[in-house]
């Protein structure tokens, strides 16, 4: 399981950065739980996630995801990462942030980010 959780995370986070919405969707199980803590935004289901950042997308056309470490322990999935974009109002970001993701039979289950909102939020108003 770990090399499989590994790679769902690893194809996650390259369907971010190259603005795959269908590939976004297709890494998360159908009735998933999506929760960025630092906005206080929830999704639920891979249909919600997939508008979510095709909404991201538009405001940050140059959106982009670097993972530093990653970890598997059972079922769950560990990530620390770099997000960078410039939004259509010329203002760059880069912050650094990690996810914890619940993995079930190939696909993420649970996903929640924990990062400084204070860089990205400044770059979108």
């Amino acid at each position: 399981m770990t090399e499989e959780a590994k790679k769902v995370m690893y194809d996650f986070v390259a369907a971010m950065s190259s603005h795959d919405v269908d590939k976004i969707g297709s890494c998360f199980t159908k009735n998933c739980i999506y929760e960025d803590m630092a906005l206080g935004e929830f999704m639920h289901g891979s249909e919600a996630v997939k508008t979510g950042y095709s909404d991201l997308f538009v405001i940050v056309p140059d959106f982009k995801v670097e993972i530093l470490s990653l970890f598997v322990s059972g079922n769950w999935v560990g990530c620390e990462w770099v997000m960078t974009g410039t939004s259509t109002k010329g203002k760059s970001f880069s912050t650094r942030g990690a996810s914890i993701d619940e993995y079930e039979k190939g696909k993420l289950k649970r996903h929640t980010d924990y990062y400084d909102p204070s860089s990205y939020q400044q770059s979108i108003r």
